[in-house]
């Protein structure tokens, strides 16, 4: 227990549980200084990139076993050509240091700006740049509840529809 007390020290010092902005010569430790790792290339006058950064700070303390960082696109020239980013804001994921996956603007999200940072989390927990969060005894009922809350299943001629919480479609009704 003491040794798992060091790892998540040391985690915590090389900012895990944060969402950190790290300079282009910061880049390649920050992200080979961590098994897995989220980037986020961002843009200061993009709008969607600062919707971005909203959630990816509430995700980053959720999920401490990934580090979560984001690099000023302009200000870093050669990781943004090596690693192709075009179109921002850019999400690429990390494992022991190598670019395996990414997420390039919001399609993945419905192209909508307002979408639930549960989607985000279920994409990165599908990618495995997360792992789901240690529940303690306190808070497996607060869990429960709380993934209740978020997926509606409802039944029509059979076949399940989820509907997020927050959807505002207003061809199904509670």
């Amino acid at each position: 227990m003491q040794r798992e007390a060091e790892k998540r020290a040391q985690m915590a010092m090389k900012g895990h549980g944060e969402y950190q902005e790290v300079s282009e010569t910061e880049f390649l430790p920050a992200v080979t200084g961590s098994s897995h790792c989220v980037c986020h290339f961002y843009h200061n006058e993009f709008e969607r990139c600062r919707i971005v950064d909203k959630h990816l700070a509430v995700v980053a303390r959720k999920f401490f076993r990934t580090r979560f960082i984001k690099v000023h696109a302009p200000d870093a020239p050669f990781f943004v050509a090596k690693l192709s980013v075009k179109v921002l804001p850019c999400l690429v994921f990390f494992c022991d240091g190598k670019a395996y996956d990414r997420i390039v603007g919001f399609d993945e999200f419905g192209t909508r700006d307002d979408f639930d940072t549960t989607l985000l989390e279920q994409r990165m927990l599908t990618a495995g740049v997360v792992m789901p969060p240690e529940k303690s005894e306190d808070s497996e009922d607060e869990q429960d509840e709380l993934q209740a809350s978020r997926n509606r299943v409802l039944r029509r001629g059979g076949v399940g529809i989820t509907k997020q919480e927050g959807d505002e479609d207003s061809d199904f009704s509670d």
